[in-house]
């Protein structure tokens, strides 16, 4: 049986304390650009998925992810 690495990222827009944090930006790129591409130059071989939720508050997120071409998988908040 053949085994896969692969890396999760969780992240939602959904937060009372710091609401839309994965979208705040340092050098012009977002919080969430910033750890994908981290980890995406230290772990070459394994895919990389974004976590989300269903909720309506992550559709602007899952849009993102998706223009960027970030691997992401939606499910319950």
């Amino acid at each position: 049986m053949n085994k896969k690495t692969v890396l999760l990222i969780y992240s939602r827009s959904s937060s009372k304390r710091l609401p839309n944090k994965n979208f705040y930006k340092i050098l012009n790129y977002t919080l969430i650009e910033i750890i994908y591409l981290r980890l995406r130059s230290v772990y070459k071989r394994y895919d990389i998925f974004v976590l989300t939720s269903n909720h309506k508050s992550d559709d602007m997120f899952a849009e993102f992810l998706n223009k960027k071409k970030i691997n992401y998988y939606r499910g319950d908040l």
